[in-house]
């Protein structure tokens, strides 16, 4: 269900499948066929979220939460983390920009309830353990924009922001 990343943390997605060692990156992001843009909010445990946990042990176990944005290729899913945490829950839009023009935005609702996803998450993967690294995102259907080369951009809550190069073309 988890894989290591390259910055130490373990991962599970939001519907808790395997992500390779590679699936967090800091950029630049390599496209290869139709790489597809998607908001996420990446929860780091702190503590262990055991699978019985009740919507109030997530915040006592989620070290930070950073907004993030998935890169969905034929090749998987990658991901770049802001660097500054965002407060639980995240309060505000989300806006994903390429080459200085807004492509996505979501708001807060988009998401969901977030505790509670934590919360199923950890229910089906057995529970969560610190230094893994939960990812959720936009429940909002459509498969996001198509990344292109150049500069993306993900402006979050609390003005939290995510920047990275990508590099390859979009077909």
């Amino acid at each position: 269900m988890s894989a290591v990343g390259t910055r130490g943390y373990r991962l599970l997605a939001d519907d808790a499948t395997r992500i390779g060692d590679d699936a967090l990156v800091t950029g630049p992001v390599k496209l290869a066929g139709k790489t597809r843009l998607r908001p996420v909010f990446a929860f780091v445990l702190g503590d262990e979220l055991p699978p019985d946990a009740a919507p109030g042990a997530v915040e006592r176990a989620v070290g930070a939460v950073f907004p993030a944005v998935e890169f969905a290729g034929p090749d998987g899913s990658r991901y770049v983390l802001g660097e500054r945490a965002v407060e639980l829950p995240p309060s505000g839009p989300v806006a994903l920009w390429q080459e200085g023009s807004e492509v996505d935005a979501h708001l807060p609702e988009d998401f969901g309830d977030l505790t509670g996803g934590l919360v199923e998450l950890a229910g089906r993967s057995h529970g969560l353990r610190p230094g893994e690294v939960a990812v959720i995102g936009s429940r909002r259907p459509g498969p996001g924009p198509v990344a292109k080369p150049g500069t993306v951009h993900l402006q979050g809550p609390g003005s939290a922001t995510v920047i990275t190069r990508t590099e390859g073309a979009a077909r």
